[in-house]
């Protein structure tokens, strides 16, 4: 049993009796020792009960168990004279939702029960949602109008004409309750998931027949439409028409149309659908090249077809091919949406024909002009593309051109007759003037820039959204840096990328590209430790997995890294020596054993994001009883003020310091310290690291000091510290802090040192500092991540115009005993 099912039985057994929120199923986990093994308990414990069907999460935020749901659940559905002749019942609405979690429908012990779809499984008169079909003759004691009721026991349906009908008012209610807090933005919502989160709520409804939900859904003013339902009364439309219609606005959007374009490109795009569901020859081809010749509707016709509509290639291909045989010049944007078909289909030589055929017939026709200089690109001639480039509009292609040009060998402008700056011995009109010899990084850089060129282009915007949209999912809230870049990486080489490129532009690649491509392809993103630096050339490095060392040529890394560094990339060979290549990341120690053991498991492009998300979190610091450190201060007025200091003296001791210390037993230890106490102007203070620590200090005080009321509970989280106290908020250097502030601030962070020093450190493998200095597989650890303090201590205090305060790493070192 893995991790995640281990958990899953553990909140089978929490939800035995009753649904609960999240919160709660995390308290209940907590209080038997498992959420700590979290790295995020709610977020975590979230994702793994999504993705189980034994449990059901309702739109309120309650959890609930489908059996507890689903056993006893009693549907009903008024039987048509159309089924009744078929020998059939249609599943929606009625019935949605009743085999939810059941592979295999019994309606006795040797009589199954089947889902069949008409377009699926071929039978046209079933419903395209679904229809139950049993045994021949099952429905024979039925007429045309009964109402018959399914009970579903386990994976066992009784079927039965009900006696009585409940009025079913309660169920109604529930279902518009459910129904209003899933509608959202005027997209309909499924009947299934209005069921499933009525019955979250309360299991004990739709135990006896009602009124089919048809009908209550009828009541509640509920039309259908498809597999969703919506109000009569007011404009809405299914989930995918949303989807559809904001498509379309955002492609409009990003191609700048006016009403004008946007009428030409619906007409065009309703000519192709009409002559592939129809392959009807009395089309207007004139027309509909006139319309795909109109401003950008071509671009906006590639764009949506081949991301959005299914297996048009062919179709496209043919239909192009019709429209192009009707001549004249508005042909060229047939032969260019011919060409991009073509194109992604792997035809690359056809489809550079295509577009010399498009500028044939209208050389100024630009789309297609930036499309050709494509072809120079991934033939390898560089100076080519960019003279291609320059006969384009600026304004669309000189982010390419200056792209391109940074990629040129930094020649000093030479006389065509003078020796080659290259080393060739050649003159330089006969060597690098017109063919630029690239190094093996440019050429590399070069191709990553070109398989991202083509995994952007407007057809392949969606599968690359993916990936961005799924990051961003896991991230959980938007930052404001840019990670474009590492996404990109991931796409590229993990996610099939370079796969993609070699496989539809192949027919252009040089043999020296082709290696070269296979190379980075074969490539696996590896961690690797900085042991030694020869600075502005080399790097040794170490494969943390592997133990492999190995000296890669890089001149930025050698100048950018330190010694104990960890860096993760992918280093190639080349006959420049070997390589890093593509994005390469400096991994900190916090970050290092969870990325080990990603790399051990064969990690798919998504893992990767997900562990890329995580490291951009913030840092979560646990204490030892694997709750996150929350700095919690509780005001206490108790009832008999009088006796507190000796009641206090008498069961936790004497004071030490001025304050009394509350402890608890602890697995190896004697026991660990969980509160400080003190009492000022007979108040009495308490001071935790964790509102977990606190609710068990205050239950301990009941018992030693009496009743008392909780006049203040504050929290201080270290994101919140770290604001206030590291830079991120500081103060103007003309307004120097005073002195006395000054030593308050001090003073605190040194309490905060001193408790950090004994707590766990997920870095130092759980830890604490000062176990961890005498632990000597894990003093290296804590000496490296010591480091990343110096490193960022350092980085604060050269903040311009700022004064900055926080953990002072030398003093930490001396506590420590390193100096």
């Amino acid at each position: 049993m893995n991790p995640s099912e281990y958990l899953l039985g553990l909140v089978l057994d929490i939800l035995e009796h009753e649904p609960k929120p999240l919160i709660e199923i995390v308290h209940s986990l907590a209080e038997r020792g498992i959420i700590s093994n979290l790295d995020s308990p709610s977020d975590d414990l979230s994702r793994i009960l999504e993705e189980s069907d034994d449990i059901w999460s309702a739109a309120t935020g309650l959890y609930n168990r489908t059996d507890k749901m689903l056993n006893g659940l009693c549907l009903t559905h008024r039987i048509t004279r159309s089924e009744i002749e078929h020998d059939l019942i249609h599943v929606f609405p009625d019935l949605d939702g009743l085999d939810f979690n059941l592979d295999t429908i019994y309606m006795s012990a040797t009589e199954q029960l089947k889902i069949v779809y008409r377009d699926l499984d071929g039978i046209d008169h079933a419903s395209e949602h679904g229809s139950y079909i049993g045994p021949p003759g099952w429905l024979s004691e039925f007429s045309s109008g009964d109402l018959i009721a399914f009970r579903r026991i386990a994976d066992t349906y009784i079927i039965f004409r009900p006696e009585a009908l409940g009025p079913g008012q309660v169920e109604q209610q529930a279902l518009l309750n459910a129904f209003n807090n899933l509608y959202t933005d005027a997209r309909g919502v499924e009947p299934m998931e209005m069921l499933l989160d009525a019955l979250c709520e309360d299991p004990s409804l739709f135990r006896e027949p009602v009124p089919p939900i048809q009908e209550l859904c009828y009541n509640l003013l509920l039309e259908p439409r498809g597999i969703w339902l919506g109000p009569i009364i007011e404009e809405w439309d299914t989930p995918g028409g949303v989807w559809y219609t904001e498509k379309k606005n955002k492609l409009a959007e990003d191609l700048g149309f006016a009403q004008c374009c946007t009428k030409e490109f619906e007409f065009a795009l309703a000519a192709w659908k009409t002559w592939r569901d129809s392959k009807q020859a009395n089309l207007d081809y004139k027309a509909v090249l006139n319309a795909l010749s109109h401003d950008m509707v071509a671009t906006g016709f590639t764009s949506w077809v081949f991301q959005y509509e299914s297996s048009p290639y062919r179709s496209v291909e043919t239909f192009m091919t019709d429209l192009v045989s009707s001549g004249g010049s508005k042909a060229a944007a047939g032969y260019y949406v011919r060409a991009i078909s073509r194109a992604l289909e792997g035809k690359a030589i056809l489809a550079e024909k295509d577009l010399q055929m498009a500028l044939r017939h209208d050389p100024k026709f630009e789309m297609a002009k930036i499309e050709l200089a494509s072809f120079f690109a991934d033939r390898g001639d560089i100076q080519a593309y960019i003279s291609a480039l320059r006969q384009c509009d600026p304004a669309r292609v000189l982010g390419q051109i200056k792209e391109a040009e940074a990629l040129l060998p930094p020649y000093a402008p030479t006389d065509r007759n003078q020796p080659c700056p290259c080393g060739s011995r050649l003159k330089y009109k006969a060597c690098c003037l017109k063919s630029p010899k690239l190094s093996t990084t440019t050429r590399i850089n070069w191709l990553i820039q070109r398989v991202t060129r083509w995994m952007a282009r407007p057809e392949r915007q969606e599968n690359l959204s993916d990936y961005f949209l799924t990051f961003n999912e896991m991230l959980g809230e938007p930052i404001e840096d840019d990670y474009d870049n590492f996404i990109l990486d991931v796409a590229i080489f993990e996610g099939g990328g370079i796969d993609e490129y070699m496989g539809l532009r192949g027919e252009l690649l040089s043999p020296v590209d082709r290696h070269i491509l296979e190379t980075m392809k074969n490539s696996k993103r590896e961690l690797f430790e900085v042991v030694e630096i020869n600075r502005g050339q080399s790097l040794t490095l170490r494969d943390t997995l592997t133990g492999e060392y190995l000296t890669v040529n890089d001149q930025l890394a050698s100048l950018d890294c330190k010694i104990g560094d960890y860096i993760l990339s992918r280093a190639i060979n080349s006959l420049q020596g070997r390589l890093l290549i593509g994005q390469t990341l400096r991994i900190n120690l916090r970050q290092r054993d969870d990325l080990l053991n990603l790399l051990r498991h064969q990690p798919e492009p998504f893992d990767f994001l997900g562990w890329f998300a995580s490291t951009l979190k913030p840092l979560r610091i646990l204490n030892f009883d694997g709750e996150e450190i929350i700095f919690t201060k509780a005001v206490l007025k108790p009832d008999n003020a009088d006796g507190v200091a000796a009641a206090l003296t008498e069961k936790l001791g004497e004071m030490t310091n001025g304050q009394w210390v509350v402890s608890r037993p602890w697995p190896d230890s004697d026991s660990i310290s969980i509160a400080t106490l003190t009492i000022e102007n007979e108040m009495l203070i308490v001071e935790t690291n964790s509102p977990e620590r606190l609710e068990q200090t205050l239950q301990r005080l009941e018992e030693l000091i009496g009743r008392f009321e909780v006049i203040e509970n504050t929290q201080q989280t270290i994101s919140s510290i770290a604001e206030n106290f590291t830079g991120h908020v500081g103060i103007d250097s003309d307004q120097d802090l005073e002195e006395e502030i000054r030593n308050v601030i001090e003073s605190h962070i040194e309490m905060m040192e001193d408790r950090w020093l004994d707590e766990s450190i997920p870095a130092l493998g759980g830890l604490s500092p000062r176990q961890a200095m005498n632990d000597p597989t894990r003093k290296e650890d804590l000496i490296r991540l010591l480091n990343e303090f110096e490193r960022n201590e350092t980085r604060l205090k050269s903040t311009k115009n700022k004064q900055t305060a926080g953990f002072k790493t030398a003093r930490i070192r001396k506590k420590l005993g390193f100096e």
